[in-house]
């Protein structure tokens, strides 16, 4: 009797020392299981993160090169507009000293030459209003274009 009390004893020990390991398995496999899904979560929110930081890079990049474009052609508007009153003033101006009349007075040859001075002051001081305008123009796009690179960093 003595040996069959041991070993329901020793039988009670090892199911009792069977279930308290299945039972420690059981709460380290869960604690494993929320861990591995806390890690897989977390490089998911990593890649969404960085899906999102992309797709906003590539659509201010996008957007500046649109910007960029914009500017030139609002740089190449304004030459065209430049251009083609400089041609209609400088046929005026051809005109105006192609046809001299022979009986031509001292004061109405002061006046024309007035008038080319003006026109070539006039000319000079638009070339050079042209030339900041543009510089001004492309500048502000440089600096629109480094403001959208260093906000995006």
């Amino acid at each position: 009797m003595k040996e069959s009390k041991f070993k329901l004893l020793q039988e009670i020990d090892t199911s009792l020392e069977k279930n308290s390991l299945m039972a420690e398995l059981e709460s380290r496999d869960a604690t494993l299981a929320i861990a591995l899904k806390q890690q897989t979560d977390a490089q998911q929110a990593k890649l969404d993160a960085r899906k999102a930081h992309l797709k906003a890079r590539r659509q201010a990049k996008q957007k500046a090169d649109i910007d960029e474009q914009i500017i030139k052609q609002k740089i190449d508007l304004v030459e065209e507009e430049q251009l083609a009153k400089k041609e209609i003033t400088e046929d005026y101006i051809r005109r105006l000293f192609k046809e001299v009349p022979k009986n031509e007075t001292a004061q109405e040859r002061d006046k024309r030459l007035e008038l080319l001075n003006e026109y070539q002051s006039d000319q000079f001081l638009d070339q050079l209003a042209i030339l900041l305008n543009k510089q001004f123009m492309e500048k502000e796009g440089f600096l629109k274009l480094c403001l959208h690179k260093y906000m995006d960093e």
